[in-house]
């Protein structure tokens, strides 16, 4: 993200009494030490062609970790997967209407969240890839 869009989102971040750290070129190691101590996974895109098709590994990782998911812009299929399953997170095409986040509300699913991240696991979906690799 450029400068600009980090400050309005520690804005936002603020308004919320939301603690917010950004990270950048982390190893393995260091960004599993950090999804550990985190609750919340964040992915910003600006609403293009591109983006409205893409399918981010961020956000499988995110999930794969039980991390609720905070979109901002419209990012393929998983835009309309958190829509429809509110308790993964919460996803709006534009940084100006995340000010009506309940996020106190939202955290407290932490439950369902680790229990669905599990459909995101390595191991989870290399079972999968072996299922149908089997079934060839």
């Amino acid at each position: 993200m450029n400068g600009n869009k980090n400050y309005e989102l520690e804005n936002s971040f603020k308004k919320l009494n939301i603690k917010s750290e950004f990270y950048y070129n982390l190893n393995k190691e260091q960004l599993d030490s950090i999804y550990s101590k985190s609750d919340v996974g964040i992915l910003i895109r600006d609403n293009t062609n591109l983006n409205k098709v893409a399918s981010p590994v961020k956000l499988s990782e995110y999930l794969s970790k039980g991390l609720y998911l905070l979109i901002i812009g419209e990012v393929g299929d998983f835009y309309r997967f958190v829509k429809k399953h509110p308790k993964l997170g919460y996803c709006n095409k534009s940084l100006e209407a995340i000010e009506e986040i309940r996020l106190e509300k939202n955290l407290g699913d932490k439950e369902f969240r680790k229990e669905f991240s599990k459909r995101f696991s390595k191991e989870f979906c290399i079972e999968k890839y072996k299922e149908l690799y089997r079934s060839i």
